[in-house]
């Protein structure tokens, strides 16, 4: 009876056993993977050979770039396209000045998008120069990548100055209050869509002027606002002639330029400023400064100031200082830290 149990026992065994493989074959048994045939190289075109847009065709579409189906194996909408723009002959070394679109086979340009990818090459405006463009094809993951043809398209930049806003059209200024905010100037950028570096200046000049001889207020790099204090307002009114105590009017423009020296300028906002006279503050810069401890001879920068008679019968009239100044010192007498080249303030002093 035993005998018969072990027997009966392997039998049951080798059933599972094999029964066991064949799950495991049904398991490992996959389809053949699909084979998708090679693509090709997309032949790149331009539905223009010459194009010249203005400040009216930003928002317009002024180009359109198509190219032929690169016939990958799976549908169009997992395929990927980077258009290279560039310089003609300078063999795509700009490769960030690209335009990515997915499956699609053709892009158009508005002018200000074109402008800006010109802009980026280092092009001039209003001066017509060449561009190469070519596609680069892939899958959406960036594989079997394929180059087209390349095209030449004749271009011109066209003009895009920032647009410059006033907070305010008119201000009242006063010497209690001068430290505080009097007016806000905001802009867009020079060139909308282009990535370099723009340094803006802020420049202004008496209305009617016609910014022929402009003083310049700098802003700095890449910045699209600038705030005014009364003090610093009253002095762009009184720079532009407008005298302390008066009111005139002031014209405002922004300064935009790019690294190669292309230079943009703003619309022209006017503001009108009601001025105050200002504390005049005098120094008195010579040759005796460095050997009695009083800063850098001839730097009004580093010369003591004059003290200043606040009675309103001699206000910004009278000044007066202490001070030793050793036998044949020189001195002049500055308004103001910069540097006085009237030639007539000049003094000498000895015994």
């Amino acid at each position: 009876m035993k005998h018969i149990l072990k027997i009966f026992a392997a039998v049951i065994t080798i059933i599972g056993f094999t029964t066991g493989c064949n799950k495991v074959d049904n398991l490992t048994k996959v389809d053949a993977l699909p084979v998708y045939a090679a693509g090709v190289s997309p032949v790149l075109s331009s539905s223009l050979t010459s194009v010249a847009p203005t400040i009216a065709d930003t928002n317009t579409a002024v180009i359109t770039f198509s190219w032929t189906d690169p016939k990958y194996g799976t549908d169009l909408s997992n395929t990927k396209y980077i258009l290279t723009i560039d310089s003609t002959n300078k063999n795509f070394g700009a490769q960030n000045n690209t335009k990515t679109v997915f499956g699609v086979l053709k892009t158009t340009m508005t002018g200000r998008e074109l402008n800006a990818y010109l802009l980026n090459i280092g092009f001039k405006v209003g001066v017509a120069q060449s561009i190469d463009l070519v596609l680069t094809s892939s899958y959406k993951n960036n594989n079997e990548r394929y180059l087209s043809n390349v095209i030449t398209v004749k271009v011109t930049p066209f003009a895009d100055p920032s647009i410059l806003v006033t907070q305010n059209t008119s201000v009242v200024c006063t010497l209690a209050n001068g430290a505080l905010p009097s007016n806000n100037f905001w802009w867009t950028p020079t060139f909308t869509g282009y990535t370099g570096t723009i340094n803006y200046t802020m420049q202004y000049d008496s209305a009617g002027k016609n910014f022929v001889s402009p003083i310049e207020i700098p802003v700095g790099a890449s910045l699209l606002t600038k705030g005014l204090t009364q003090s610093e307002m009253n002095a762009t009114a009184l720079n532009s002639g407008i005298p302390g105590g008066t009111t005139g009017k002031v014209e405002y423009r922004i300064k935009g330029v790019t690294p190669n020296g292309t230079t943009m300028y703003s619309n022209v906002v006017n503001v009108t400023i009601t001025s105050y006279v200002p504390i005049l503050r005098v120094y008195l810069p010579g040759s005796y400064q460095a050997s009695t401890g009083n800063g850098n001879d001839w730097d009004p920068g580093t010369a003591p100031e004059l003290i200043r008679d606040l009675r309103s019968a001699v206000f910004n009239k009278m000044y007066y200082i202490y001070i030793y100044l050793p036998a044949g010192a020189q001195f002049k007498i500055t308004v103001g830290r910069e540097k006085c080249v009237c030639g007539f303030c000049i003094g000498k002093f000895g015994y």
